[in-house]
């Protein structure tokens, strides 16, 4: 049976890639944890108490803090939007695959509300040796003004996406191929995804992707009327 299979037939199970140590530039960066699904009779009662997916809140501030100190992180949105989602993915992970779909979904929905996304990457190299590599790409497309045109087609040709064949990836997207190598060949962006880890680690991040919807964190590929409601909810209070 299929993870999409199974998240269709048991809609309330939180699926994501759990991690365990990231390894950049030869360091170990150790998680505290792996990821442990939230059982079912819990997520149960969470929904009866309106909280579903919330594994707890993180200070806003800290959560916007970590958001807005990668320079070449990916945003869109106002810097000061009543709202800031936050998600933490992984190129290769095929539960942040299907919630690329749900961001971009997300993104169409929220075009003109005073919300924010921001994207920050959590590539488990040691677990899936092309993470890093997509990761770079994405940032390096970014400075063609293409990182959703990269992120969308990663995630939708996951299967194919090798450190070795991420040019082609660049010649689909129309991008100038010369400064997406150069900037490939030097590990341009290398420094701030390392950042990207350190603040997953500084906020616990236990598996991919995960959401922080202004400071409540959502673990999993989430529904999108779960992530949409909170964002209402956020929008409305």
């Amino acid at each position: 049976m299929t993870s999409h299979q199974q998240q269709t037939n048991h809609p309330f199970i939180i699926f994501s890639c759990a991690l365990g140590a990231i390894v950049i530039f030869g360091t170990i960066l150790a998680f505290t944890k792996p990821y442990t699904p939230t059982p079912r009779s819990q997520i149960r009662q969470q929904q009866n108490n309106d909280v579903t997916f919330q594994k707890e809140v993180v200070p806003r501030d800290q959560i916007l803090a970590h958001a807005n100190n990668s320079e070449f992180a990916y945003a869109q949105g106002p810097q000061d939007a009543a709202v800031t989602v936050v998600e933490y993915f992984d190129f290769k992970c095929p539960f942040s695959a299907q919630s690329a779909q749900t961001m971009n979904r997300l993104l169409q929905t929220y075009e003109s509300s005073p919300v924010r996304f921001v994207f920050r990457q959590v590539p488990a190299a040691n677990i899936y040796p092309a993470s890093l590599p997509a990761s770079n790409a994405s940032l390096c497309a970014n400075e063609q003004g293409k990182f959703l045109p990269m992120y969308t087609l990663l995630f939708r040709q996951q299967k194919q996406v090798r450190e070795d064949n991420l040019s082609t990836f660049a010649d689909t997207l129309g991008l100038d191929r010369t400064k997406f190598d150069t900037c490939m060949s030097t590990k341009k962006y290398q420094k701030w995804i390392s950042k990207d880890l350190s603040d997953a680690i500084a906020i616990k991040l236990q598996g991919t992707p995960t959401w922080f919807i202004n400071g409540k964190r959502f673990i999993g590929a989430v529904p999108f009327d779960m992530l949409s409601g909170t964002i209402q909810n956020e929008l409305t209070n």
